[in-house]
């Protein structure tokens, strides 16, 4: 064993430093089998101490950030879940009102369609396929609101003569006949200014425009 008065030692002993301080005594150094030991001055051994102490003060702060760091990272990735899952839920009630969307669509043109079905059995004679009499009142109405000065109309009503003894000998199938070819001959004697109509019975009435003579 030496003694060694106002300095600092640093010993290697057994594979692991030892590190001693003497301010106004004696620092001893181990040696033996497997030892060995150099010394350094007091200020080097101060300077070494503050570096260790300002690593381990290094070390800490890091340990903190990344602590800190860990636990903002943590928090990213619920936000992230959550967002993730928030826009799960819209996506599915998108395709949600996509389904319902389509459905009311469906629903709308079935209902169109009867509607437009109802309108043309209200408003169309099921036998000839002409306009009904209350069409024909609509059309009327229509071309009257759009009549200018100086023109002129004219509504003609048609009738098959002896129509119920023709029904009454021959059957009402061969009166539908009738009928039937009545208002085929009576549309191609029209042009595209005139409208027919079938009214009650065996009466045909005819709108006709843009008459030149009157006589």
């Amino acid at each position: 064993m030496r003694r060694k008065q106002g300095k600092t030692i640093i010993g290697l002993a057994a594979g692991g430093w030892l590190l001693t301080t003497s301010y106004c005594a004696a620092a001893q150094v181990v040696e033996g089998d497997g030892a060995d030991g150099f010394l350094i001055g007091r200020e080097e051994g101060y300077l070494l101490i503050g570096s260790i102490v300002l690593l381990i003060v290094l070390f800490v702060i890091t340990f903190i950030h990344m602590r800190k760091f860990n636990k903002s990272e943590k928090a990213l990735l619920a936000g992230r879940s959550k967002l993730s899952e928030d826009y799960s839920k819209l996506e599915a009630d998108y395709r949600r009102l996509s389904e319902e969307k389509a459905s009311l669509e469906s629903q709308y043109q079935e209902v169109k369609k009867e509607r437009d079905k109802a309108e043309k059995l209200a408003y169309t004679d099921y036998l000839t396929s002409l306009p009904n009499e209350a069409n024909f009142i609509r059309i009327l109405d229509s071309v009257i609101l759009t009549l200018r000065s100086g023109e002129l109309i004219a509504v003609v009503m048609a009738e098959i003569s002896n129509f119920q003894e023709i029904c009454d000998r021959s059957g009402y199938k061969c009166g539908d006949e009738l009928l039937i070819d009545a208002a085929h001959r009576i549309m191609q004697a029209l042009d595209g200014n005139d409208a027919l109509a079938r009214g009650s019975g065996s009466r045909f009435l005819i709108l006709t425009q843009n008459i030149e003579n009157t006589s």
